[in-house]
């Protein structure tokens, strides 16, 4: 009687223990091929309000490529964007991150600098790690940056979005755009 009890132990512990390996060995495989590096779920992002576009976000080599566009009824006469990572948090008087009135202003690749409603142009940004500007160097395989795609426009053809209306406010508007986040590889 005695012995029969010893028996029945011994299979449970066997039986439990076995199970117990196995998912043992298999967290173990999932975790070597890189299944729990949340950089690797997060991805590359973009999210934006509904108004704007923005879509087919990708990341290699320092340059982030997306098509952004706009649906708010009026055309864009002329714009420029601007990458602004998460670490810079201080504002200018005109309502915008600070860092956008110094020269940070990149003129869109498109032909005419022109973005009508209801349409999409590609565009390539040059972005570093989170804390430092946008000419920074690529990320490093699982470094991170996030920030804001900040544009500045113009709805009139006589004023232009260019570097100096943008960084003073003049006679243009700006809206945050989109937010991104991006991995590298």
């Amino acid at each position: 009687m005695k012995n029969t009890k010893a028996q029945s132990a011994m299979e449970y512990l066997m039986t439990y223990g076995w199970a117990i390996l196995i998912i043992v060995v298999v967290l173990a495989v999932l975790f070597s091929l890189g299944l729990f590096n949340g950089s690797k779920i997060v991805g590359t992002t973009c999210r934006t309000s509904s108004e704007y576009i923005c879509q087919g976000v990708s990341y290699a080599g320092g340059t982030l490529s997306l098509t952004i566009g706009q649906s708010s009824g009026i055309d864009w006469q002329s714009y420029m964007i601007a990458y602004v990572p998460s670490s810079f948090t201080s504002t200018a008087s005109t309502g915008i991150p600070s860092v956008l009135t110094t020269g940070n202003w990149i003129t869109p690749n498109v032909d005419g600098n022109y973005l009508a409603s209801g349409v999409t142009e590609a565009l390539t940004l040059s972005v570093g790690p989170s804390g430092t500007d946008q000419a920074a160097p690529s990320l490093a395989a699982g470094q991170t940056t996030s920030g804001t795609l900040w544009v500045c426009y113009s709805t009139t053809s006589t004023t232009a979005a260019d570097a100096a209306n943008c960084e003073s406010g003049t006679s243009v508007s700006y809206a945050s755009l989109a937010t991104l986040s991006a991995v590298g590889s």
